[in-house]
């Protein structure tokens, strides 16, 4: 019988189906796929998890009698790359107590929100070195990176105070990419929309004195009718009464006002979707096609509403 010949450098995976409770908080690395892992890298302290956008997060790694979990910092991985409740995700081991990560909805789809992650922590990118096979990353934690809780701390006490109504703080929140710059995934190649996105928001944050949020369109939210709020905007700015949105055009030519209404699926998930159908027409909207980049900058406060100004790069 021909023995089938294992590539030495043929990378091992693993997948893990997000239904456990504290899903949002941890990860256990299966433990059938210890041996996988030198004993060197088993004792990391850190672990390096790459997105499917090619931007990566820095993850405690904590061993326990219980298995080795990914946790402080996972909880990040959630939120920036939108994940819910049941999706599939795949873990390629890079050595050296690295992964690349792919990420699948119910449907079996890639998750297209995590091609485009809205960061609200600064990205691993800087303070990463790729590692050798085995051993432990050389992430380096400077003074300045060991301060960032409290950093985010802050901003988050300043972002829960309480505004009068019709004011918004003028940048309290930052979802720009001003830090971002286009990355390669791991198989070499970038998503093009995700990439022009990154651009069009960097241009954009040095312009604008509200804060805003991004949404590429894709198919799945012409076909549904649906525009997801990316998580970071969802917690900091949509309270749970929030009940309906006011968009209007940047062109101050355009003076259509479309009312829309919120859909909450479930508390992590909350989308527009009661008239976005005419937002996104030729015929009564914005005429939106696959590709485009609407940014919209919340420019006014009410007591159970928000008025947001969309910009569209088409």
């Amino acid at each position: 019988m021909e023995k089938k010949i294992v590539e030495p450098e043929r990378k091992h995976h693993f997948f893990k189906i997000l239904f456990e409770e504290d899903y949002e908080t941890r990860v256990l690395i299966p433990k059938a796929f210890y041996h996988r892992i030198s004993v060197e890298s088993q004792s990391c302290e850190w672990a390096v998890v790459e997105g499917p956008s090619g931007e990566y997060w820095v993850i405690k790694v904590n061993k326990s009698v219980d298995g080795i979990f990914l946790e402080n910092g996972w909880e990040l991985f959630v939120r920036e790359n939108a994940l819910q409740m049941f999706d599939f995700l795949v873990f390629r081991y890079e050595g050296g107590m690295q992964f690349s990560v792919k990420v699948f909805n119910m449907k079996g789809l890639p998750r297209e929100e995590c091609f485009a992650p809205v960061r609200s922590s600064p990205l691993g990118e800087k303070r990463i070195r790729r590692g050798n096979s085995s051993g432990c990353p050389p992430v380096g934690m400077s003074n300045g990176d060991e301060d960032e809780s409290d950093e985010d701390e802050s901003c988050k006490d300043e972002l829960d105070e309480d505004y009068g109504e019709d004011e918004i703080p003028k940048k309290t929140l930052d979802m720009s990419s001003s830090r971002k710059k286009p990355t390669i995934s791991i198989d070499g190649k970038r998503s093009y929309a995700a990439a022009r996105a990154d651009e069009i928001e960097r241009g954009f944050a040095s312009a604008s004195h509200y804060p805003f949020f991004r949404i590429i369109m894709h198919l799945s939210y012409l076909n549904q009718k649906t525009l997801p709020i990316p998580g970071v905007a969802r917690r900091r700015y949509f309270p749970d009464d929030l009940e309906t949105v006011i968009v209007k055009a940047f062109d101050t030519s355009d003076t259509r006002l479309w009312e829309i209404g919120l859909h909450r699926a479930k508390p992590t998930d909350m989308r527009l979707k009661k008239g976005v159908a005419d937002f996104i027409s030729k015929e009564n909207g914005m005429n939106l096609k696959i590709g485009d980049v609407l940014i919209f900058e919340i420019i006014e406060k009410r007591s159970n509403q928000l008025v947001l100004q969309v910009h569209v790069y088409r």
